[in-house]
């Protein structure tokens, strides 16, 4: 019943099988990403901020972000490098006004799923 229901809300890469395996042991969560979803770096204004699951253009589980938080996929870098990122700017958040962009560099840390989360990976 938690694997339909975690299906049912795009969350299939943390949902468990429906059935015990025959050992009557619950069975592992997936450890393949599905097609559907990305591990990306996130940004929150102009700042790096961990990493994000991500699913079309909503958080599904991040550092510092809420599940279900609108994301635009893009570059966040803005000194030549490309950089994709999860940029959101959450409820409340009050991100500087800018004339002039600032340099964003790539972010120190690299995003990597590990078969049941999206983690920072030192690069």
């Amino acid at each position: 019943m938690i694997g339909r229901a975690a299906a049912a809300l795009g969350l299939a890469a943390l949902a468990w099988a429906c059935d015990p395996p025959a050992s009557g042991r619950p069975a592992a969560p997936s450890r393949t990403l599905p097609a559907d979803q990305q591990c990306l770096p996130a940004m929150i204004c102009d700042a790096w901020s961990g990493c994000a699951l991500i699913a079309g253009n909503q958080v599904v589980a991040a550092d510092q972000l809420r599940a279900g938080e609108p994301v635009r996929v893009e570059n966040g870098c803005t000194t030549g490098a490309t950089c994709i990122a999860a940029k959101a700017t959450p409820a409340g958040t009050q991100c500087p006004l800018r004339g002039i962009p600032p340099k964003i560099d790539p972010p120190p840390y690299a995003c990597a799923w590990d078969g049941t989360a999206c983690r920072r990976q030192a690069k």
